[in-house]
């Protein structure tokens, strides 16, 4: 019998407290909303207080009082359902099944004391985030945001308050972006980046994490725009990164720098996660790089290749970031050598073979290997040594191999089919055996018909016969 359970009393209780409600909502039936609380507070007296459908009862209780409030506007019935609204929170840690109800219902309360108060209620915003958090409503978002700009906007830049407005604002900005993707929100998120750093003075012990998130926040939108002046004021923050983490420091990690490699895949969460030393350097070579191809200024190019090898100093172990710094470093130096014929740049050889053996590599590796690897011996038999049979033989079996783990739509296919044309070609002018340059031909073939079609039928024989006379002895 129902009356037998007091448990199932108390939920049907509560369920008639709710349909009062909802009837008054919609048909103003007098009665109905006085009936919806007395119930309500029924349902709850039937329960004890560590019972699961406690909360669901007290919240009960605080929507219907709110909503008494909404439509006859006595301040303290909205103070009372308030106080329940925290209550029920308070009771519904991280996991618990009705947390998701408790943050609707003390959002939906904290929003009528700032229509009613025309303030900011203490803590509004962060409910909001947090129930965004919870449900993925990109309004509970919205309306964090639009609340702390009204708050700021209240605010002297000079005040105690400001900061942590500013925080929770490059929170709220950040995570939008990086749930939607938005490059509008990538600006905001930049400035409020800046504004935040404009409040902590050198040696301040948040002064990295933030500059660490602006840096990465910056170094998004460089590679989204791939403009100059994005990475021209990239680089600037890289270089107080390194003064502020000093190099003889070999082993520490930043409390808050972000990992880029991650931040550029996911972005999913907002940041603090970690990078030492070396993922700085590397960083900081990547962008310099970039500006490099942007500006050509042969400074950068120098500078990221030294970065390369300090970083490579203290990568000790055979994993993917020593994988990529070889790979880094190794094409960085060979682009040095076609513009400047230094003798000593062929000694990125041996980072290609380093590579070649390591145990990270996957497909791409293994593509970007024999890219590398081979360039720099057909540079090196054509200006400083005559290959020998064993070293041909070498670059065509890794250019086989290479072939077939190198898909036709590939966007390295080009460049995989030209260099292989040519270590076929150079095996044929060793060997004089024929089989080589029937082979090379078609690889030749393909690799005119790969090259970029937005250029016109001349420029494209032209880029791929300078490319020929390059690398061909």
């Amino acid at each position: 019998m129902v009356h037998n359970d007091p448990i199932l009393l108390a939920k049907i209780i509560r369920q008639l407290a709710g349909a009062h409600e909802q009837r008054y909502k919609r048909f103003a039936v007098q009665g109905d909303l006085s009936s919806a609380i007395t119930l309500s507070k029924q349902s709850l007296l039937l329960l004890p207080e560590d019972h699961l459908n406690y909360v669901a009862a007290l919240c009960c209780v605080a929507q219907c009082i709110r909503t008494r409030f909404l439509y006859f506007g006595k301040t303290r019935e909205l103070q009372q359902a308030a106080s329940l609204a925290q209550e029920c929170l308070e009771r519904c840690p991280v996991g618990h099944p009705y947390r998701a109800a408790a943050l609707e219902n003390l959002v939906d309360t904290l929003y009528a004391q700032h229509q009613d108060l025309k303030d900011h209620p203490q803590d509004m915003d962060l409910t909001f985030v947090d129930r965004f958090g919870v449900n993925g409503d990109r309004d509970d978002l919205d309306s964090a945001i639009n609340l702390v700009q009204d708050e700021i906007t209240h605010h002297s830049s000079g005040s105690d308050l400001s900061l942590p407005l500013l925080e929770l604002y490059s929170t709220a900005v950040s995570t939008r972006f990086y749930r939607y993707k938005e490059l509008s929100d990538l600006g905001l998120c930049i400035s409020a980046r800046e504004d935040v750093l404009h409040h902590l003075p050198l040696g301040h012990p948040l002064r990295v994490q933030y500059l660490s998130m602006l840096t990465s926040a910056v170094h998004i939108r460089a590679n989204k725009l791939n403009d100059a002046p994005s990475f021209a004021k990239l680089i600037p923050l890289y270089e107080e990164l390194m003064r502020i983490l000093p190099s003889e420091d070999k082993s520490r990690a930043s409390t808050a720098a972000t990992d880029f490699a991650d931040a550029l895949d996911s972005w999913e969460e907002t940041f603090p996660g970690s990078a030492d030393y070396t993922s700085l350097l590397c960083n900081l070579a990547s962008a310099l790089i970039r500006r490099f191809t942007l500006l050509s200024e042969s400074s950068d190019q120098n500078r990221a290749i030294t970065l390369y090898k300090d970083a490579l100093t203290y990568l000790s172990g055979n994993d993917s970031l020593r994988l990529q710094c070889l790979l880094n470093a190794g094409l960085s130096v060979r682009s040095r050598y076609l513009s400047g014929r230094r003798p000593s740049d062929l000694d990125a050889l041996a980072w290609f073979e380093e590579a070649s053996h390591s145990e990270a590599l996957d497909e791409d590796d293994t593509i970007a290997v024999f890219v590398g690897f081979s360039s720099v011996m057909l540079l090196r038999f054509r200006d400083a040594q005559f290959p020998t049979t064993a070293e041909c033989d070498r670059l065509v079996e890794m250019g086989s191999e290479t072939m077939d783990l190198c898909p036709e739509v590939h966007p390295d296919r080009a460049s995989v089919c030209a260099l292989y044309a040519q270590v076929l070609h150079n095996k044929f002018t060793v060997s004089w055996e024929p089989t080589y340059l029937d082979r090379a031909i078609p690889m030749y073939r393909e690799a005119v018909s790969k090259f970029p079609h937005q250029q016109n039928d001349k420029t494209l024989l032209r880029t791929f016969c300078r490319f020929l006379t390059l690398t061909h002895f």
